[in-house]
């Protein structure tokens, strides 16, 4: 399946209804691309509903507290894992809206009416909803209705239509790649990446390449299989040490083993301006600890560890290393505790320092 950049996934037709005072503006969610799940008579992705903007137009709209709750369409049902939410516009406000329960037909909003004293105005957002027994011919239109319970809102009744949803038969979900990205923080690259839609999506192979060499495969992320929603994605490259442009690139891959390949990005990491030995980390240490030092131009490169009367105890390092930050381990098991010296020797240059293992 190709990675494609473009991002669409629904039409959008704005509707505004003016009742006898409140007033709801919401949107057609059409032409939902389907998974290849769903055409095989299961749930599909979820999609994200439209948002739905309900306002008064004179502040005794909303007159005794109860439940919003909405009903899903014959053939769709809403994600019981995700959390909708309701968003007040208006301050000051008469209205507390507490946390919604989602069940797979219903969406119940509790609200509070405290006073009629301002005109209010919120919206509903986050609403995941999918198609359900769907196939090849089916595109599921439907609406989404509003039921008052216990809770007066002038001129919506039970069986208002605040949303709309429906699936295109003849469009499957890509892998839609949105974006993709590289942070570089201190000696890790992280990268982001996100996708639209899924269809097949067996994962991604994260793979680098440095300038003169091939590219190589740093881990695997396992994909989210069929989804019409947003996901995000993340992997660390904690082995950046040598100076220089790093390239990364994400191999997709399917189920059935095809794959493409995204875009490339580059992430500069510029080389020390000094030498210098950093004191090790965790100091004291039990039995492991980190040495690192910073390299501005390459060179050959000795690190040992010495005993307090001078005895050569372990070489960390004895090579050719480009200029950059480097990191060792030493793991003093099977030494005594005590005071240990660790030696770090490098164009004419040479730094000691101490360190002490404790039991």
């Amino acid at each position: 399946m190709k990675i494609v950049t473009r991002f669409f996934i629904f039409s959008l037709f704005t509707f505004s209804v003016t009742f006898s005072q409140v007033n709801i503006t919401w949107e057609k969610t059409e032409g939902l691309a389907q998974s290849e799940s769903c055409e095989n008579g299961t749930p599909g992705g979820y999609a994200t509903l439209a948002i739905i903007l309900i306002a008064e137009t004179t502040n005794n709209d909303f007159s005794t507290g109860g439940s919003l709750i909405l009903i899903a369409p014959s053939d769709w049902q809403f994600n019981t894992s995700s959390t909708p939410s309701a968003t007040i516009l208006s301050s000051p406000t008469d209205l507390i809206i507490g946390s919604p329960t989602v069940l797979l037909k219903t969406l119940s909003y509790p609200i509070t009416v405290s006073s009629t004293n301002n005109i209010d105005v919120f919206f509903l957002h986050a609403i995941e909803i999918q198609a359900v027994d769907c196939n090849s011919a089916d595109s599921l239109g439907g609406s989404v209705f509003a039921a008052p319970i216990g809770l007066t809102i002038a001129g919506l009744p039970v069986g208002t239509t605040i949303g709309y949803v429906s699936v295109d038969p003849n469009s499957v979900l890509p892998v839609e790649l949105t974006s993709f990205s590289a942070i570089l923080k201190d000696k890790e690259v992280l990268l982001n990446w996100s996708t639209a839609t899924e269809v097949n999506n067996y994962g991604f192979d994260v793979e680098r390449m440095r300038d003169g060499e091939d590219w190589n495969a740093l881990g695997f992320v396992e994909g989210n299989g069929n989804s019409n929603s947003p996901k995000e994605y993340s992997f660390v490259d904690n082995n950046v040490s040598n100076a220089g442009t790093y390239y990364y690139r994400l191999k997709q891959i399917d189920n059935d083993g095809t794959y493409e390949f995204s875009n490339q990005i580059e992430v500069n990491f510029e080389a020390p301006n000094s030498l210098e030995l950093n004191q090790n980390y965790p100091n004291p240490f039990n039995p492991s600890t980190t040495i690192s030092f910073n390299l501005p131009e390459p060179g050959k490169v000795t690190l040992k560890i010495y005993n307090l009367v001078g005895e050569e105890i372990a070489t960390l390092v004895d090579d050719y290393k480009q200029a950059g930050i480097h990191t060792f381990n030493f793991n003093a098991e099977g030494h005594p505790s005590g005071m240990y010296l660790y030696r770090l020797s490098t164009n004419g240059f040479t730094e000691t320092k101490k360190m002490l293992f404790m039991k």
